[in-house]
């Protein structure tokens, strides 16, 4: 298809460019948990993740995963206990002026046709079940520890692959929790 080509080749020549393109600093906003049926629940977003070149990327129609893990680590030794890793895709369908987000976590789709809709439903993180009182014990304190990534895409008409990890300017955006203890799950 002649469009999929010229934005294809829009794409190609940017990336040509990649070190006079200004990545973002991507971040979380604070963690906030909260126990929930036996369970440590926790909230975050992802702020400052959308370039505007990453924003065209999304136009094409490419669907484009950001990767979120989520670990449960024990103070002192940083042993991870547990451990969830899922994605957010987005997509944009140019002949339905539609964007979908795909949710693994819960297997929820959204579709809108508001870009800032999309943008905060794929990176809010809410209610996701950190960990269970079952995986921690009494006398120690633990701590959450999120971090996030995007993956590469290839563009079949180029024969090219992006790093689209470029436009956080290579770095994986990650945060950790306050310290807790199970007696904050079992309240």
């Amino acid at each position: 298809m002649l469009s999929d080509k010229i934005i294809s080749g829009i794409i190609a020549i940017g990336s040509l460019f990649y070190s006079a393109i200004p990545g973002v600093n991507a971040e979380f906003l604070p963690i906030e948990f909260f126990p929930k049926g036996g369970a440590l629940v926790i909230n975050t977003q992802l702020d400052n993740c959308f370039s505007p070149e990453l924003e065209e990327i999304i136009l094409t129609g490419h669907p484009i995963r950001f990767h979120y893990t989520v670990q449960v680590l024990e103070s002192g030794t940083d042993k991870v206990v547990v451990e969830n890793s899922f994605y957010h895709e987005i997509r944009y369908y140019l002949l339905d002026k539609v964007y979908t987000v795909q949710t693994s976590e819960n297997q929820k789709i959204l579709e809108t046709e508001s870009f800032l809709r999309a943008q905060e439903y794929v990176t809010n993180l809410l209610a996701i079940n950190a960990v269970t009182s079952d995986d921690i014990q009494f006398d120690k304190k633990y701590y959450v520890k999120i971090f996030a990534y995007l993956d590469k895409i290839f563009l079949p008409n180029l024969d090219k692959e992006i790093d689209l990890m470029f436009y956080w300017n290579k770095n994986k955006p990650e945060i950790s929790s306050s310290f807790f203890n199970r007696s904050l799950i079992t309240q």
